[in-house]
């Protein structure tokens, strides 16, 4: 069949949905890729699969495509529009419910299964630039931001993870844009490279020996590239938004009585809880 596949919301969303392009792509489906992100962002995130042998076309806007070129819709985890746009019965979807005991990988593979795909689930997948950045031997990337809207998911205490690896002979590379730069600008002492554009991100990391960081796009990035290390979660989903990766770890805070992994819930689990020792 020729199928049309919908990856939304946030990066690390998106990165979760190339299991399914794969698993699908294993059954010998005809697959085209519709990132269906705000423009900015969508075509920020284009180039990750435009040229990836396992899918045809990548769209960034609605008006590029038609659904009657196209037999099967499916929507990973996200906006479903897939969902509103095919006839019934000619779309599948990822419903909230699907993701509260597995991650959005499992679950988007999922739509998969039920077209009866029988094995593993694929790793992520994400390409990456040409660039070289000669990193030296035992570089380590840290991510100590995340989205300027979600700022409860930022752990306090990188400041004093950087420094422990510093002693330890590794060299520390920052990423992520300027906004996720603190007020002290703790990050100074360290080779800092913002702002760079996916591509280069995913090139980085291939030169990088492991990757911390919060819960954001980038800890998905580095689970797409192999890149072993540890992601921190607090007030988010460790289950649901876990790297797809056996060597990125998920770390989360604690959660007691009334609390949620959960940034909407009343009492979202505080990610400070976790300590530099944990």
């Amino acid at each position: 069949m020729r199928l049309l596949v919908e990856i939304s919301q946030g990066l690390g969303n998106c990165i979760q949905g190339t299991p399914l392009v794969h698993a699908l792509w294993l059954m010998g489906h005809e697959i085209d890729l519709f990132v269906n992100r705000d423009p900015k962002d969508a075509q920020a995130a284009a180039p990750l699969w435009q040229g990836w042998p396992l899918v045809g076309r990548v769209f960034t806007h609605r008006e590029q495509f038609k659904v009657s070129d196209y037999d099967f819709g499916l929507t990973c985890y996200g906006r479903r529009l897939m969902q509103r746009l095919f006839a019934p019965g000619q779309a599948l979807c990822v419903m909230q419910s699907a993701v509260r005991r597995q991650s959005e990988s499992e679950a988007n593979v999922e739509l998969a299964r039920f077209l009866g795909y029988s094995g593993d689930t694929p790793k992520s997948f994400i390409q990456r630039s040409e660039r070289r950045f000669e990193l030296p031997p035992k570089s380590v990337t840290i991510h100590a931001g995340c989205s300027p809207w979600a700022l409860e998911k930022r752990w306090p205490h990188w400041a004093e993870i950087c420094a422990r690896l510093k002693s330890e002979g590794f060299h520390v590379v920052i990423v992520g844009t300027e906004s996720d730069r603190s007020a002290e600008r703790w990050e100074d002492a360290y080779d800092c490279r913002f702002n760079l554009p996916l591509l280069d991100i995913a090139a980085l990391l291939d030169e990088a020996t492991a990757h911390f960081g919060n819960d954001s796009g980038v800890g998905h990035l580095a689970a797409a590239r192999g890149l072993p290390g540890l992601v921190l979660f607090g007030p988010t989903n460790p289950v649901k938004n876990a790297p797809n990766s056996r060597v990125l770890r998920a770390l989360a805070a604690l959660r007691l009585q009334g609390e949620e992994h959960e940034q909407e819930a009343q009492r979202p689990v505080p990610i400070a809880r976790l300590t530099v020792e944990e």
